[in-house]
């Protein structure tokens, strides 16, 4: 007996948690959805059961018989993971909205529908504004002459006819890229979206859009992606162009366009991406007064070569650096890693990869020794920061520190507008000043 989505079984469970489900079984296109996503989530077949193993990816899973909502629960929830949203890509989604429509988002407890949510309530802000056109290239051949008539096209495909004219000429139209985008991602969400009162506005939205548009490519949205620049024609459509690809990247943009209707299906953010772009901005406005700035994404030439040719073996990349405003001086390397720790047992991944970039970056000078740092999301408030080093004959050679930021409090400094009056943050901006000052 097929079940209807309302009549699936939902099961909870947080990132970086597992979780054993008794008495189900997958079916063959359970088994396909388990192989797309797994280097996402974990889902292992077992005799008596399903045992399903969370990473840093939240989400919805939607399977035959049952649904799986991983749950952030080191960024305070599905609410929490909208305001990091909110203030990484700076929009505002929440604030414009009633008390009532806040309660129902805090409570809620699937993903996809909640930014579903979000992107109709930006859609409908489009329509009220008017959809924008322009004036696209068209070749067409028409009844009458209009534009350009294009001579040789006419005698290789239609010699000798008279009442049909291969012309090239611009056609004002809503079928643009602004438009293209909002139209892909509503494709996929009027089919998907669980609550029937959003399912139906979600549906007439996609009804406008489809009229106006169509998207019947994979390889269009990549260019449109590569190729959008915003002004003061389209800056109005940035924030729902944004939601559209948090949809479309969570899905995964190849699954817009399978023709039969698939009940399984998944939607999963990556919190590493969303945490890191969140520590960033977060860490830029609390080092606004300070004589230091922050940098991401960083090349470093690397510290390993090739023994047999002697050539750098890879460039090395850290989050961010630190460094002074007038860019003299030591860089100090600090990555952002949204993973579980707990009594201070740091993956080994991320102790040796945090050396590199200490050894990389680190002074030259003898009175302090190379260092390099990483965040991490804290489940408490107060956190004392993690410190390892590399020992020689009992000398430190190198030594790298690990911040837990609990996120919730993080939130509420951005709402409040006052940054870096946690601990953690404090304890940051002690370990900045230190290596760079000192």
């Amino acid at each position: 007996m097929i079940k209807t989505v309302s009549e699936l079984i939902t099961i909870e469970i947080p990132e970086w948690k597992s979780l054993t489900i008794n008495n189900i079984t997958l079916t063959r296109d359970d088994e396909e959805l388990v192989e797309q996503i797994a280097e996402k989530v974990s889902v292992d077949n077992l005799k008596e059961g399903v045992r399903i193993n969370a990473k840093s990816w939240v989400g919805v899973i939607r399977f035959s018989q049952f649904e799986v909502h991983i749950i952030p629960k080191l960024a305070g929830g599905y609410c929490g993971l909208v305001k990091m949203i909110e203030f990484a890509c700076g929009l505002q989604l929440l604030r414009w909205l009633s008390k009532d429509r806040m309660i129902k988002i805090e409570k809620s407890n699937d993903l996809y529908d909640l930014v579903a949510l979000l992107l109709v309530e930006e859609c409908e802000k489009l329509l009220s504004a008017g959809l924008l056109s322009d004036y696209i290239e068209i070749e067409s051949d028409i009844p009458v002459l209009r534009g350009r008539f294009l001579t040789s096209k006419q005698i290789t495909k239609r010699f000798g006819e008279i009442d049909r004219l291969e012309c090239r000429y611009d056609e004002y139209l809503k079928d643009i890229p602004e438009n293209q985008i909002i139209e892909a991602a509503l494709s996929f969400c009027a089919r998907r979206i669980k609550n029937e009162e959003l399912l139906m506005r979600c549906r007439y939205l996609y009804s406008v859009f489809s009229e106006a548009c169509s998207t019947n490519e994979i390889v269009m949205l990549q260019k449109i992606r590569e190729n959008l620049t915003y002004n003061r024609l389209n800056e109005y459509y940035r924030t729902a162009h944004i939601l559209a690809w948090h949809i479309l990247d969570g899905l995964g943009i190849n699954d817009i366009y399978v023709t039969h209707d698939r009940r399984c299906f998944a939607f999963l953010f990556d919190m590493n991406k969303l945490f890191e772009e969140f520590i960033y901005k977060y860490l830029q406005k609390t080092l606004e007064k300070t004589n230091f700035i922050i940098r991401d994404q960083f090349s470093i030439k690397s510290i390993i070569y090739q023994s047999d040719s002697d050539h750098r073996y890879k460039n090395i990349r850290p989050d961010f650096i630190i460094q002074a405003k007038n860019n003299i001086g030591t860089k100090l390397p600090i990555d952002a890693k949204y993973v579980l720790i707990e009594n201070n047992n740091v993956p080994r991944d991320i102790c040796y990869q945090i050396f590199i970039y200490a050894y990389a970056l680190g002074r030259k000078d003898t009175s302090v020794i190379p260092s390099a740092a990483f965040i991490f999301p804290s489940a408490s408030e107060e956190t004392n920061p993690i410190s390892l080093s590399i020992n020689v004959n009992g000398k430190k050679e190198a030594c790298i520190k690990g911040f837990g930021l609990h996120i919730l409090t993080a939130i509420r400094e951005v709402e409040e507008n006052r940054f870096g009056l946690n601990s953690a943050s404090k304890q940051i901006m002690e370990f900045i000043w230190r290596n760079l000052v000192m």
